[in-house]
């Protein structure tokens, strides 16, 4: 909106068309932003036929400044300073030009200075997607617009991709890795789906609506990372020594209640999730350090999975 205000106060008589160049967005995205500033704003906004764009049929208006406390600057410098870790990446150039945007709207005497951060902090992502910048263009305007998708996709269990025809409802970003969550219509299901593993993304040229009935909050309720599953199933765990502590000082799931002896030795852990997979894979990363108390499933996965890591090293069998 800034970049519209901008242009047309320089009496350039701007087009959708143009104004949606200059941004690198669709025309769609800038009438909606003339009709926000219009009825939201009170911009005086008219489109001039005989000079075929648009113009203020009042002088004189300003945009209504943005209001920033400390809080929130500083929380916008620290975000920058978080995506700094793009810098010589596809992504780069869109970042700059979106932080470029918000810090426009920013009062005058307010700047932001990401270079005095950068020995202050720092942020790591570990094993990172390789990402293609433009898929995820595509992907964000079908989620946003509403366009049916097809892809190739490759499941994680098969070396053959499969097309598939995809109506995307929502673009969800878990642990710093991107899922989309569409409907498949070979599955006749709404279904979770890497973008990692699309390839010949390409539109269908059709819509579809979202169902009022989808929330993504629901949908994912129980996972304890991504995976889903149609039950619930109360997990208690035990954690002793030094990593009790670690343990009860994070927020692992939505569900959790964490009880911890008063020294900080011992900590029990409760949360609810529809899929043990995941949980059983966390528990492990901690070796010794976590006990299962229940399931009896989940004890089963987390012993089966130290055995298999033990015989892949040169071990013996094991016993649980």
């Amino acid at each position: 909106m800034s970049h519209i205000h901008q242009t047309v106060l320089a009496g350039t008589y701007p087009t959708a068309g143009r104004l949606a160049r200059d941004i690198e967005v669709s025309e769609r995205t800038i009438l909606r932003d003339v009709a926000y500033m219009r009825d939201m704003l009170g911009a005086p906004l008219e489109y001039h036929r005989a000079r075929r764009g648009y113009y203020y049929s009042r002088p004189g208006y300003a945009v209504p400044s943005v209001t920033v406390s400390e809080g929130e600057l500083l929380s916008l410098m620290v975000a920058c300073r978080a995506l700094k870790q793009y810098e010589g990446t596809r992504y780069e150039a869109d970042l700059r030009r979106a932080f470029a945007k918000i810090q426009a709207l920013l009062p005058d005497p307010v700047s932001l200075h990401i270079g005095e951060l950068a020995g202050t902090m720092s942020f790591a992502q570990t094993a990172p997607r390789p990402a293609d910048a433009e898929q995820y263009r595509q992907l964000f305007r079908a989620v946003s617009e509403h366009r049916q998708i097809r892809v190739r996709y490759r499941s994680l269990g098969r070396s053959a991709a499969a097309e598939r025809t995809l109506d995307p409802y929502h673009m969800a970003c878990v642990d710093g890795a991107w899922y989309v969550i569409a409907y498949c219509h070979s599955r006749c299901a709404v279904r979770m789906f890497v973008p990692e593993r699309m390839s010949q993304l390409r539109e269908t040229g059709l819509s579809f609506a979202v169902p009022a009935d989808f929330k993504y909050e629901t949908y994912m309720a129980g996972a304890f990372q991504v995976l889903r599953g149609a039950g619930r199933q109360a997990v208690r765990l035990r954690f002793e020594g030094p990593l009790a502590r670690y343990v009860a000082e994070r927020r692992w799931h939505s569900t959790q209640v964490i009880r911890q002896t008063p020294d900080g030795s011992r900590c029990d852990v409760a949360l609810t999730v529809g899929h043990l997979g995941e949980v059983a894979a966390w528990v492990q990363s901690f070796g010794g350090a976590c006990r299962v108390l229940a399931p009896v499933a989940l004890r089963r996965l987390v012993c089966d999975g130290h055995q298999a890591g033990w015989k892949a090293n040169g071990g013996g069998g094991i016993r649980c």
